[in-house]
């Protein structure tokens, strides 16, 4: 299996209970969130959830990646290149990171964000339609 890197969304809904979520989290024995993952879940975590929150992520065995002076430099490259684009982008800060993290950690990134993430090296497991619901199940 793919060594890969988890956007914070896919961890959210695996704590919100989508089956989907939690088992593309257990279909990888070497997966990974970022820093921003572990902070943007941390974030909107209520003080009372704090430990099970953190005892989900030390469970599902995930590594936490830091923010290195490489990953800076090409989140720098990638926010560059999407001012650049055709038409010109504005991809936020925390998604620039993610991709730089997984692109120089060489994981497979699996997020339902479709907008920010394009291209190769992405995996979308599954969407979320208007009304809540999973569909597009991608298998594993």
């Amino acid at each position: 299996m793919s060594a890969v890197l988890f956007d914070t969304n896919i961890i959210i809904d695996a704590l919100g209970g989508v089956s989907e979520a939690a088992a593309e989290l257990l279909a990888y024995e070497d997966a990974a969130i970022s820093i921003v993952t572990w902070i943007e879940v941390m974030t909107g975590t209520p003080a009372s959830l704090e430990t099970p929150v953190k005892q989900f992520l030390s469970g599902a065995a995930l590594a936490i990646l830091a923010l290195s002076d490489d990953v800076a430099a090409e989140t720098v490259r990638i926010r560059q290149r999407a001012l650049q684009a055709e038409p010109k982008r504005r991809l936020k800060l925390p998604d620039a990171i993610i991709q730089a993290t997984a692109n120089l950690s060489g994981r497979l990134l699996i997020t339902r964000d479709t907008t920010d993430f394009k291209g190769s090296g992405i995996r979308v497991p599954y969407e979320i339609d208007a009304t809540g619901n999973v569909v597009d199940v991608l298998p594993h």
